[in-house]
């Protein structure tokens, strides 16, 4: 589970898995829901990686598809008190505002793993 907050739907969740035994199976799911009720519907995008199909698509990051997730609802304009499921489509750029993990700890861009705070200060050399 990872949160964000986004105008005008106020704090979200987005809540990624996969079928199949031990995760390997597909499509991965990103399921994105309203955590203080200003939505009642669930927005849920599938994607598949046709890296593995024979196209010559890189494999994505975990966090590279949260954030296009996260981008592909911004832009949707449809009714969000009501489910809808399509495709991820990864041309979305990525979503660049704060995601966090369940314990509130911020998320860098290009990885799933918590920023370190002390490293992403500059206050000089030792």
């Amino acid at each position: 589970m990872y949160l964000f907050h986004i105008e005008p739907w106020g704090a979200c969740q987005i809540d990624s898995s996969t079928s199949g035994k031990h995760g390997f199976g597909l499509p991965k799911l990103f399921k994105i829901t309203s955590r203080d009720g200003s939505f009642a519907g669930t927005y849920t995008l599938r994607f598949k990686n046709r890296a593995l199909h024979g196209f010559e698509v890189s494999e994505r990051s975990n966090s590279e598809l949260i954030r296009a997730a996260i981008s592909q609802f911004c832009a949707w304009t449809g009714n969000r008190d009501h489910d809808f499921e399509d495709e991820l489509d990864t041309s979305f750029a990525r979503y660049t505002g704060e995601v966090s993990n369940r314990h509130g700890r911020v998320l860098s861009e290009t990885s799933l793993l918590p920023r370190d705070r002390q490293r992403d200060r500059s206050d000089g050399p030792a």
